[in-house]
């Protein structure tokens, strides 16, 4: 046994599986890039403290020039640690798949000797063979990523929505079957404030920790 070591103190694990969940407009994705920021200078209280560290981010959503780069520069980030992965097939310049292109994530991830990995949202890098919502599927496409993460002792951190189905707990509203939070060993929920839902302050709690 060894004690567990973290990217980000008590709530991002290295060598493991992350999942930072929450509804649309809550700053998921500014909260991704600001830890990018201090991870790429060394500054995220944790493990890598001290260690300036190289970070690939994957994003589906967002520009790298006109939304990614911009907010980065913002908080600080060395650039020249900062990795924007993309495939290109056939000549065309397109977003990771997975479990397609985990091979050339991981070789990327070694090249770099990157510690960070972030897919933002994890949904929207599936593979159309994927069936998001049957456990057998998510968990062939999600146990490479535990791998990767063993293999170089990194956080892989999974961006993902919650779905409306009020009437579930916590964990059974975040997209997909069951086996995302399964193979996650944390799982950080970002929210409004209940008693305030225009107040711009936010809440980032822990629904699950099992390391």
């Amino acid at each position: 046994a060894s004690p567990v070591q973290w990217a980000w103190e008590n709530r991002i694990p290295l060598q493991a599986l992350s999942v930072l969940a929450g509804d649309a407009g809550l700053g998921k994705s500014t909260l991704t890039l600001h830890f990018a920021a201090q991870w790429s200078r060394g500054q995220a209280a944790g493990a890598l403290q001290g260690t300036p560290t190289n970070v690939l981010i994957a994003s589906a959503e967002d520009s790298a020039e006109t939304t990614l780069k911009p907010r980065l520069r913002v908080t600080n980030a060395d650039m020249s640690r900062i990795h924007i992965v993309q495939m290109r097939k056939s000549g065309v310049l397109g977003g990771i798949t997975l479990p397609d292109d985990i091979e050339a994530v991981t070789s990327r991830m070694e090249e770099l000797e990157a510690r960070i990995l972030i897919f933002d949202p994890l949904f929207a890098h599936l593979s159309g063979k994927v069936n998001s919502f049957k456990d057998q599927d998510l968990r062939r496409a999600l146990a490479p990523l535990a791998q990767m993460a063993e293999q170089f002792k990194s956080a892989v951190i999974a961006v993902l929505h919650l779905n409306k189905d009020e009437q579930k707990d916590i964990l059974g509203r975040i997209s997909g079957s069951m086996a995302t939070v399964a193979a996650a060993r944390s799982v950080l929920l970002a929210a409004p404030d209940v008693y305030d839902p225009d107040d711009p302050a936010r809440f980032l709690g822990h629904s699950k920790c099992d390391v």
